[in-house]
């Protein structure tokens, strides 16, 4: 194994501070992460202890979890953003600058603007990482279907050892009901859930799935 696949495990509260310190300097350009702050840190937690070199979002809207997930991958990263775009036709200029921010830190960024349900579009994006992805963050398509199919779309692409993330899956929601189908085939998985529901609606969650090696369980079928 590599000196990043073995890093230590952050404690909750560097991976906190490490959080919160990323979402005060993004909020420069009013960019913010649509997540739980205390389950953002500790998904950030799991990316710090694999050190990405290839990071994938599936949905980056304003850029503010790609900045935040930037920070626990290694130096000089690739990290590609696939994200439908608004009614007029292109992303949130905020999460332009977001990926101009991470370009200045030395990252190789690409912002891809398409439907992730699109096997060409998504090929495309995985062409981009230049080689197996080490984390994937999914936060596109919500519903039930579109969560299934980016998870069977990207999940081959993910090196044995890497994370998928999987957000919006506590609570009632098609998330979450696709969250129960995918956790069902791998064998070790974690739900972050610290929403609770009068105060944060549908509870968001994060679930998180580590890709075995090939061949040992079944895989986005």
């Amino acid at each position: 194994m590599t000196e990043r696949e073995t890093a230590r495990m952050m404690t909750s509260e560097e991976a906190l501070r490490a959080v919160e310190a990323r979402l005060s300097v993004c909020a420069r350009w009013r960019t913010t992460a649509g997540q739980l702050v205390a389950e953002l840190s500790e998904a950030f937690a799991v990316v710090a202890e694999i050190r990405p070199e290839r990071f994938l979002e599936i949905g980056s809207e304003l850029g503010g979890s790609l900045w935040v997930y930037a920070a626990a991958c290694a130096p000089g990263a690739r990290l590609v953003s696939l994200t439908a775009p608004g009614e007029d036709g292109s992303v949130d200029e905020r999460l332009g600058a977001t990926a101009m921010a991470l370009a200045r830190d030395g990252f190789g960024v690409e912002v891809i603007s398409g439907d992730s349900h699109d096997k060409a579009t998504m090929a495309a994006a995985l062409r981009a990482l230049g080689g197996p992805v080490d984390v994937v963050h999914v936060d596109g398509d919500h519903s039930h279907e579109g969560v299934l199919s980016d998870w069977r779309a990207v999940a081959p692409a993910v090196r044995a050892g890497g994370v998928m993330l999987f957000h919006d899956v506590a609570g009632e929601t098609g998330a979450a009901e696709a969250w129960a189908e995918i956790r069902a085939c791998y064998g070790r998985t974690a739900k972050i859930a610290r929403g609770r529901r009068e105060r944060d609606g549908a509870r968001m969650g994060i679930g998180v799935v580590w890709q075995p090696a090939f061949g040992t369980t079944e895989q986005g079928q």
